[in-house]
């Protein structure tokens, strides 16, 4: 097992609206994906809850997911932080990479005219936009509204875009935005509707791309529970029947895990060509002035801190400052991802697409050119 004790936390966001299936989509990592849950479904892959309190807020949500009859877990109050690690391999090989899962009040992205309730709503916002990754949960249901405006405006549409955006603007140059659009509900889309929904989304992917030249997208499918009916609560109300209905839960946590390893290797690649160059220029500077004695010591600590040799380094740690994103990487992290690709289904028949610049793409080809770019 791969020690992650020193590893930092990174942070995986969802937007999205009241709703639209972010606590529920969350919790059900816990109760079919954990150590703990029994589920067995992909012995390969796994959460562990990092702390008793991330233990006890995800095993009451997959109480209700796992209930018979199944209960919808309560909506989230405000901002919440799971603290849980992705493990992959059996336990005697496991690879863990730590992450904090951040939830937020779905109504947060609407806004309000209470100014107390305001001020609440934009500190989650900038919370979250600290973030090192994103998984937008765009209802199914809401993209078969059929008047544009009411469509976008359920879906919470403008707010997401402007979050993304204003994250996007401020990244430097070698940096890339990880977006994934989680399509939650997926089950009420039919043969009739599915190309409708799949239109809708992506006339919004497209223009957000094209403000968004450095962002990439992840489209994919997720369901957790499906409604079968209804069933008598008493003598006047019904509500609605459930039943669980899994796909691919696993797939845009470690997509976005992953590019996190792609993104922070090139933070620290720039870097390292950075202080190679700094390195260089003092070499010029000491050997000029004579200072041989103190050269040595000094290119000692120099070269110390030069990254151009990641894999001889337990772990790099660095602040983002534009963004005021913390940005980490270990050798573990870097075997996460040679390990992460092979969970991840694009190119297999679940619908999930990838999209860079409007234009749908393949996976396994963007992350190959960019790790030819950040290669030292």
């Amino acid at each position: 097992m791969v020690d992650s004790n020193s590893q930092e936390n990174w942070k995986i966001a969802m937007l999205g609206p009241k709703s639209s299936g972010k606590t529920c989509y969350l919790g059900s990592l816990y109760a079919f994906h954990s150590d703990v849950s029994g589920q067995g479904n992909s012995p390969d892959f796994y959460i562990k809850a990092n702390n008793a309190l991330t233990m006890g807020q995800l095993r009451e949500i997959a109480r209700d997911l796992l209930a018979t009859p199944i209960r919808l877990p309560e909506a989230t109050k405000g901002l919440s932080g799971y603290e849980i690690s992705l493990c992959l391999g059996d336990t005697s090989t496991e690879i863990r990479r730590p992450m904090t899962l951040i939830d937020h009040r779905g109504e947060a992205l609407a806004g309000s005219d209470d100014a107390t309730e305001a001020a609440s709503f934009d500190s989650i916002v900038k919370a979250l936009e600290s973030s090192d990754a994103f998984i937008a949960v765009v209802s199914a249901e809401h993209l078969l509204i059929e008047d544009v405006h009411a469509q976008a405006h359920a879906m919470n549409w403008d707010r997401i875009s402007s979050i993304l955006t204003s994250v996007s603007q401020r990244l430097q140059a070698h940096d890339f935005l990880p977006i994934v659009i989680a399509i939650s509900k997926s089950d009420v889309l039919t043969d009739k509707t599915l190309e409708r929904a799949q239109q809708a989304l992506d006339n919004y992917v497209a223009v957000l791309s094209s403000r968004l030249p450095n962002a990439c997208f992840f489209i994919c499918p997720i369901s957790v529970i499906r409604t079968t009916g209804t069933q008598r609560k008493n003598l006047i109300f019904q509500t609605p029947k459930y039943e669980r209905n899994l796909l691919n839960l696993r797939e845009p946590f470690i997509f976005s895990a992953t590019s996190v390893v792609l993104r922070n290797a090139a933070a620290i690649a720039e870097l390292a060509k950075t202080e190679d160059k700094k390195r260089q220029e003092l070499t010029t500077i000491l050997k000029n002035q004579g200072a041989t004695s103190f050269w040595g010591m000094l290119a000692s600590i120099i070269k110390n801190r030069s990254l151009t040799n990641l894999k001889h380094r337990a772990g790099i740690f660095m602040l983002d400052r534009s963004i005021k994103r913390n940005i980490c990487l270990s050798e573990e992290d870097l075997l996460f991802a040679a390990h992460a690709s092979k969970f991840l289904g694009v190119d297999q028949n679940n619908g999930v697409r990838f999209v860079v610049n409007a234009t749908e793409t393949s996976l396994k080809d963007f992350w190959a050119a960019r790790e030819r770019m950040i290669r030292l």
